[in-house]
């Protein structure tokens, strides 16, 4: 990347934050302008362009790394280029006058759990193994599939059921056979975000607990990652922020003494989780007021569980088990004291990392003002409003 015409446009497309981080989305940028670029007509290149004017510099024929990129296009529509924070350099600080940054290359199969190393590179082709764990001293470009984006084909043999899953909302790019949307905007049957619903529920038995003679909803009030070093245990820095999602799982009474056992689930975001100033990071906490249920102890039991997820790009779902016990007093039947002993179930990606949990939040924990502060890797705190 020796060009700076290059360097300013990468860093001018990655502060945008399309999707909350430092990215550009290839298939977005590649027939943008690129400022200080002309052609031999002084017509200004494209991104795409620019990269193929490099490329012959580097003795790479413009008509290979027109295939190579179509090809990479192809088989990775939802490529960017990151621009990681580090401690010492971010997109924001990036003076590309004079720092030429190195670049690595992550493919599909990248997992961050297994992953120790990751081989960059310079403008020169010198190879550097960086630690996947501690963030490099030397600002470094990461090119991989994006975390946050889904193609969906734009000609397929489904395509009517394709149609009526994203109806109404607009891609935010498309490459030659896909459409490319954000993942926080599509409906959770599309694959996206979408946050989880709320349970209703009435008054209980006399405990004396603020649940009790307060009747109102509890509510996720704020949480934060214990420190920095968690936070990157579970995202490491090639892979920016934190994509996180909470599952609540709770054992639901029925009419009889039979149990449905089931849960919420609320994408958490990634933005907020952490900040950075000179050489000093750390994490914050983020506020939420998502709203969980009104907790009836005689349909929801004495107790939920709380399981703390960080988001990966996957391949395949896996099924993630929750062991729920939870014990009811039923009022109006002569069944007092049973215990409700089960699984509740929810899909994650299979490269996806639990982060907490499960961690018990119990009917008589306090809910006055900020409510009860659970200190486990992610620190949160439930109440009611």
């Amino acid at each position: 990347m020796k060009d700076e015409s290059i360097r300013s446009f990468i860093k001018e497309e990655a502060i945008v934050q399309f999707d909350g981080d430092y990215d550009v989305l290839f298939a977005a940028a590649k027939d943008k302008p690129v400022d200080g670029m002309t052609n031999a007509r002084g017509e200004a290149l494209t991104f795409k362009d620019a990269l193929y004017s490099q490329a012959s510099s580097a003795r790479t024929s413009s008509g290979e790394l027109d295939e190579l990129l179509v090809q990479l296009e192809e088989q990775y529509p939802t490529m960017q280029i990151s621009v990681p924070e580090l401690t010492n350099a971010s997109a924001e600080d990036w003076v590309t006058a004079s720092l030429n940054p190195y670049v690595a290359v992550l493919d599909s199969d990248f997992n961050e759990s297994t992953t120790d190393v990751v081989t960059a590179y310079d403008s020169e082709g010198n190879s550097y193994e960086l630690s996947a764990t501690e963030e490099p001293e030397h600002l470094t470009i990461v090119i991989s599939p994006s975390e946050r984006v889904m193609a969906f084909p734009r000609e397929d043999a489904g395509r009517t059921a394709i149609d009526e899953c994203i109806q109404g909302i607009d891609p935010i790019a498309q490459t030659v056979n896909y459409n490319l949307y954000l993942i926080e905007e599509l409906p959770e049957e599309c694959g996206g975000t979408g946050g989880g619903g709320t349970g209703g529920g009435g008054t209980g038995g006399s405990t004396g607990c603020d649940r009790e003679t307060n009747n109102n909803y509890d509510y996720i009030n704020k949480a934060k990652f214990k420190d920095y070093g968690t936070m990157r245990q579970v995202e490491k820095w090639v892979s920016g922020k934190p994509e996180v999602r909470l599952f609540v799982a709770f054992a639901q009474s029925n009419v009889s003494s039979n149990f449905n056992y089931t849960g919420l689930s609320y994408a958490m975001g990634e933005n907020g989780w952490f900040k950075r100033k000179w050489l000093n990071e750390w994490t914050t906490v983020k506020n939420f007021d998502y709203q969980v249920v009104r907790w009836d102890p005689d349909i929801y039991g004495d107790r939920m569980y709380y399981t703390w997820v960080e988001e990966d790009p996957s391949l395949f779902s896996v099924s993630l088990k929750l062991n729920v016990i939870s014990t009811f007093n039923f009022l109006d039947i002569p069944i007092a004291n049973v215990t409700a002993n089960g699984t509740a179930k929810f899909s994650i990606g299979g490269a996806d990392d639990v982060i907490a949990g499960p961690v018990e939040v119990e009917f008589c924990d306090n809910t006055d003002g900020e409510g009860t502060e659970y200190k486990t890797p992610m620190i949160f705190w439930v109440n009611q409003q």
